[in-house]
């Protein structure tokens, strides 16, 4: 075609312009389903917090969503105290959440150390028991309510020797029937992230039948996802058995493993509660789960690239994620938590995500022979829509309480159609061959 012919081209042609209608519309219901999840579990912000103090009467507890306990909380920096010993120790004040490291160590210091948060809530007259819901605590914590707690998390300590990071979703639960204050000591420790400690992630407060409710769906809705996941790669390695030429089932498989491993280290951490590695190797395995997770994602789609997407990118992409999984792996957690405090890792992974929409874009608005590049559209925009708002979890910019799993489940879906659709129409095509002669005769 001569340059005279491209100019006279449409940039848009019509089977051009229903593909990004598809995209947009999938792209449009994605959002406004994410939307309507966090209203379906809401978190309602309670009255500001003054000097350390929350005060909650008049609020039926029993009968009300649950709370972020944002704000300004009491702070002894390098001390570990007891209800008590805060009474008479001089307290600053921290905004929770949020990095400790200028309190504790001054203006532009590290976040290593150790302190104690406080925080009293003021409430009706109990008569059914109350909980907190913490997130994630940089790197080891233990709760006390009115004096009570359920054991550490990790082990906090003044010394580095004998301190022990962990960093899970977990619960502290109290009751007193007609106990009228909460006194909240949380004591927390951190010698592995040189830039980010403390409370970091917003902590929740309410009934506990309303934080066990919410808590399990979310947990509930990781695992469902993650079997989906586990089942959906087994079938693509069985189909892969028996046509070992379509390599691209076996990486399909490769990448949900991937998909499902990344789930279950992030969100709650569901891994450490199930499997006995510490915090370093939860770290690590992550790491290396969405770094191979990005990476299938391009090599996969960029096949269907109309031209295709050259090999030297992929090559010098797949030598990136190769060398960066070989230091993640021997490399001290110290120097991991810094590579990802400077942003290093969101940068590696934004451009991950750069250039799966320049492929999408490709697969919209140039010609393509494939009748079912639907479907893979469709993934796509699953996948672009779960990538786009983990970034935005993960820099602060929103905040989520219940995992939500619906991105990953269409993106399934787009590639399970696809697959099925190609083998569906392949097999009728092998009939017509061995058959149609036979016919004409």
């Amino acid at each position: 075609m001569s340059n005279v012919d491209r100019m006279k081209t449409p940039l848009l042609t019509s089977s051009a312009f229903t593909r990004l209608t598809l995209v947009m519309i999938a792209l449009g219901v994605l959002f406004s389903l994410r939307l309507g999840w966090s209203e379906l579990f809401h978190t309602s912000n309670p009255p500001p917090i003054e000097d350390g103090v929350l005060d909650m009467r008049g609020v039926d507890l029993n009968d009300s969503p649950i709370y972020y306990l944002n704000g300004a909380w009491e702070f002894y920096p390098g001390k570990l105290l007891t209800s008590g010993e805060t009474e008479s120790a001089e307290a600053r004040f921290i905004n929770v959440p949020g990095d400790w490291g200028d309190e504790l160590n001054g203006i532009n210091g590290s976040s290593y150390g150790y302190g104690t948060y406080r925080l009293r809530i003021l409430v009706d007259p109990l008569v059914k028991p109350v909980s907190l819901w913490i997130k994630k605590i940089q790197t080891a914590s233990r709760v006390e309510m009115n004096g009570e707690s359920e054991g550490n998390i990790g082990k906090p300590v003044l010394q580095e020797d004998g301190y022990r990071p962990r960093t899970v979703s977990y619960t502290s639960t109290y009751y007193n029937k007609g106990a009228t204050e909460l006194d909240i000591i949380i004591h927390a420790a951190n010698y592995d992230k040189p830039t980010n400690g403390g409370i970091v992630r917003s902590i929740r407060f309410g009934s506990q039948g309303s934080i066990d409710s919410v808590r399990w769906y979310s947990i509930g809705f990781q695992l469902v996802t993650f079997i989906i996941l586990l089942l959906h790669g087994l079938y693509t390695y069985i189909l892969y058995q028996f046509n070992r030429k379509e390599t691209d089932l076996l990486l399909t498989g490769l990448l949900t493993l991937s998909v499902g491993v990344a789930l279950l280290v992030g969100h709650d951490n569901i891994l450490q509660l199930w499997l006995p590695i510490n915090y370093t190797w939860a770290l690590k395995i992550g790491l290396v789960a969405v770094l191979w997770q990005n990476h299938l994602i391009l090599h996969l789609f960029s096949k269907f690239a109309s031209p295709p997407v050259l090999s030297m990118p992929l090559k010098v992409h797949v030598f990136a994620v190769t060398l960066l999984t070989g230091l993640m792996l021997v490399a001290p957690t110290i120097w991991i938590n810094t590579f990802i405090d400077l942003k290093l890792f969101l940068v590696f992974f934004l451009v991950s995500f750069a250039w799966l929409t320049y492929i999408m874009a490709g697969l919209i608005f140039k010609q393509q022979t494939d009748k079912d590049i639907g479907f893979m559209l469709l993934s796509a925009a699953g996948i672009i829509s779960n990538l786009g708002w983990n970034v935005a979890d993960s820099t602060g910019l929103v905040t989520t309480t219940v995992y939500y799993p619906i991105d990953i489940l269409v993106a399934i879906v787009g590639f399970s159609s696809y697959w099925f659709k190609k083998y569906y129409r392949n097999a009728r095509q092998n009939r017509h061959r061995l058959y149609g002669p036979m016919r004409k005769d």
